[in-house]
């Protein structure tokens, strides 16, 4: 399998895709982010998420004002 997948029509993404809150961060299109993953729930999300073939991750940056 290639190491990026390339998406061309919004139909070949998966209708669901983890999500990884990541607060003061940005991360534009294409580019890179080391991330220090260490939480077990995080790496069986990354674990889950190889696994799947579709190698997809989404980042959210929490609202500091509406904590979870």
């Amino acid at each position: 399998m290639p190491m990026n997948v390339i998406y061309r029509r919004s139909s070949d993404l998966p209708s669901v895709i983890p999500v990884f809150p990541l607060p003061g961060a940005l991360l534009l299109p294409r580019g890179q982010l080391p991330l220090n993953i260490f939480e077990q729930r995080y790496l069986a999300m990354v674990d889950d998420s190889l696994r799947d073939g579709h190698r997809l991750i989404g980042m959210i940056q929490p609202d500091p004002a509406h904590p979870g």
